[in-house]
């Protein structure tokens, strides 16, 4: 128990910090020890001097700087590791950052309403599940992917994503051509529909329809051939990705 004489007349002083939050002093020792508590929803506790206090250079692990939504809570995950950005830093500023950031619907239009689970705004709970997560193909850029899991899918979370090496990623991007279903196209002089895929001719078709069809069964096959070889070449390639590969559905409406 602190003696009352230790703590001073400082104890219960409020002051905020230059990133906003609100701190009190709840133990003083002497000016350059005391413990100040932040009044947020989190009320960390923090070691400090009364110097600090004063001018508000005392930060808090829970202050939202990033996009206004995340914070880099308390663990051993941190930003910089000997003046290099981490992996689980870089990855978590880049969802929080489709999601969030000023102008984030023009600048990134397929993740419109996408959000981040409340859990994984702590970059200390996101860190941890990147790690246990992640895996190597060769020299393979890899992404984290909310739609693979769940088509259509717009939450960031543990539940509903994966890692997915590029190439598999770009399989299901893409637009439509001039308002028709992806892998058509209309050719004017012969007045038909074409279906491709990797630019190879699949059919000609009266009705955009009827060429989406071909279009489909040779995209899903092609993801199922796709998801085979890399199971395959790669033992680690997760099973709940190449299960949702073959059981993909390409719709008209993609």
């Amino acid at each position: 128990m602190i003696m009352p004489e230790l703590m001073g007349n400082r104890v219960g002083e409020q002051k905020y910090s230059n990133e906003g939050c609100l701190m009190k002093i709840v133990e003083y020792y002497n000016y350059d020890d005391i413990v100040v508590q932040f009044q947020d929803e989190y009320g960390y506790f923090k070691c400090t001097d009364y110097g600090s206090f004063k001018i508000g250079e005392v930060k808090n692990p829970y202050h939202k700087s990033m996009y206004g939504v995340g914070f880099m809570g308390v663990g051993h995950y941190r930003k910089q590791i000997d003046g290099v950005n981490q992996p689980q830093y870089k990855a978590w500023c880049e969802i929080l950052r489709r999601c969030y950031a000023k102008n984030a619907d023009v600048k990134f239009p397929t993740y419109k309403d996408s959000t981040v689970c409340e859990t994984w705004k702590n970059l200390q709970f996101f860190g941890s599940w990147h790690d246990e997560n992640v895996y190597t193909l060769d020299d393979e850029k890899m992404e984290i992917d909310k739609d693979w899991l769940i088509k259509g899918n717009k939450l960031y979370s543990p539940v509903t994503c994966i890692f997915v090496p590029s190439r598999i990623n770009r399989l299901i991007g893409g637009s439509s051509n001039n308002g028709l279903p992806k892998g058509v196209k209309y050719r004017p002089l012969i007045k038909r529909f074409v279906a491709t895929l990797n630019n190879k001719h699949l059919a000609c078709c009266k009705t955009p329809e009827e060429a989406f069809e071909y279009y489909k069964k040779a995209k899903e096959d092609y993801i199922k051939e796709v998801a085979l070889n890399y199971k395959l070449k790669y033992p680690q390639f997760p099973n709940r990705l190449y299960e949702a590969m073959l059981n993909y559905n390409v719709e008209i409406t993609d």
